[in-house]
């Protein structure tokens, strides 16, 4: 009877070791990775920024083939590379907006967020990101659009 007792004990102990290893493994694949319904994954960049012409030229970089896994965009990499401006990214794709980023400040950079996914088909998606920009008084200063591609997988 003791003998059964303690493999069993045994047994119990290594399945909550599983479990734990599972469950660290899990967290650090999720690591970086946006959750939708939370706020984006936003990176602070002060090495890149650059001062602007009065021209209305702007600086931005965003990611033109993004990966869209259920709802989350997991590459969009949208970044402000301007200094004293704010950036807005509102993603379009047939007539429906699937996205708005709110105010990007001076030298953060975007990396992921949650998307409307209900106007994306599987595999390939075609859109436009209308990136704004703003001074710091949120006064629009101007406006620019970018072919994109949403690739969205399951």
């Amino acid at each position: 009877m003791t003998k059964t007792i303690r493999r069993q004990r045994g047994v119990i102990v290594l399945l909550l070791i599983i479990v734990f290893v599972l469950l660290v493994l899990l967290c650090v694949r999720c690591e970086n990775q946006p959750v939708p319904g939370t706020t984006a994954v936003i990176e602070h960049k002060e090495d890149v920024i650059l001062t602007n012409p009065d021209n209305g030229s702007i600086r931005i970089k965003i990611n033109p083939a993004i990966t869209v896994k259920g709802s989350t965009m997991q590459d969009l990499n949208f970044a402000n590379y301007n200094e004293n401006r704010l950036l807005r990214c509102r993603i379009m794709t047939g007539e429906a907006y699937i996205y708005d980023s709110g105010f990007i400040s001076s030298g953060d950079m975007l990396k992921g967020d949650f998307i409307n996914a209900e106007y994306l088909v599987s595999g390939s998606n075609e859109a436009i990101a209308e990136v704004y920009s703003y001074d710091t008084s949120e006064n629009l200063l101007g406006q620019t659009n970018v072919k994109i591609t949403l690739n969205l997988t399951s």
